[in-house]
């Protein structure tokens, strides 16, 4: 039976070792989509908005 209930969107605040495997976890078995992420490591925002197709626009340094 086909999944009909919309996905889940979220925002990762800190992309460290538990923000990346769960979102990795998230997008492998399709329980929500990584909208935007908020990292002061620029490496590690970098690495999770490629790996979820996030634009530059919506990547931050601060989750302020």
């Amino acid at each position: 039976m086909e999944n009909t209930k919309p996905k889940k969107k979220v925002i990762l605040i800190g992309a460290g070792s538990r923000g990346g495997c769960y979102t990795r976890i998230g997008k492998e078995i399709d329980l929500f989509e990584v909208i935007a992420v908020a990292e002061p490591i620029k490496e590690r925002r970098e690495f999770i908005a490629k790996r979820h197709n996030i634009p530059k626009e919506r990547t931050f340094e601060s989750w302020e």
